[in-house]
């Protein structure tokens, strides 16, 4: 392992665990194979079934036989615009995903760096847009009841409550009405 790590292959790969053994660099499949057999299980069913899904609808395949470590940022960008031609809201989860993918492996050191990195989430599709909900009477008593039944402090409890009949947003300024 000594040897192949010291003329510069990456000895998991190289002995068939993240790949098929012949290939002496890590392909973008690789790396989300891994990141689905040792990360993606430690997480909520939801979550494991939704990162499945982008994995198999998306990620697998895309860059096949390619080495993921040379992939231009170029390339990631065009194919991320493809798909968010007709997905513009999802591709912002798609290419976080990815990245919390390739970090992973990064921090297993199965790689050294990618492009993707180069890109910024913000030139990435669209964010999701925030809808405004007013909630009903009986949420508004259930949130009350599940705020005086919870273990936290007094003085905790209290704030949370006053943030009900006040209409205010904790952590963020409050909303303007036209009698302010």
């Amino acid at each position: 392992m000594m040897e192949l790590r010291e003329s510069g292959r990456n000895p998991e790969i190289a002995n068939g665990v993240g790949g098929s053994g012949e290939q002496d660099f890590v392909t973008s499949d690789d790396c989300i194979n891994y990141w689905l057999k040792h990360y993606v299980p430690t997480l909520n069913k939801g979550t494991q079934e939704l990162y499945r899904s982008f994995s198999r609808n998306y990620y697998l395949g895309a860059f096949p036989d390619r080495n993921v470590e040379t992939i231009p940022a170029r390339e990631w960008m065009q194919w991320l615009d493809d798909i968010g031609a007709d997905k513009p809201k999802t591709v912002n989860s798609i290419f976080t995903t990815l990245r919390a993918c390739l970090n992973f492996c990064k921090s297993k050191f199965i790689i050294d760096r990618t492009d993707l990195d180069r890109i910024k989430k913000q030139n990435v599709g669209m964010r999701p847009e925030n809808e405004s909900r007013v909630p009903t009477w009986s949420e508004l008593g259930q949130i009350w009841l599940a705020i005086e039944r919870s273990r936290a402090s007094t003085a905790n409890k209290t704030l949370h409550q006053l943030t009900i009949p006040f209409s205010c947003l904790l952590g963020q300024p409050p909303l303007r009405t036209s009698l302010s």
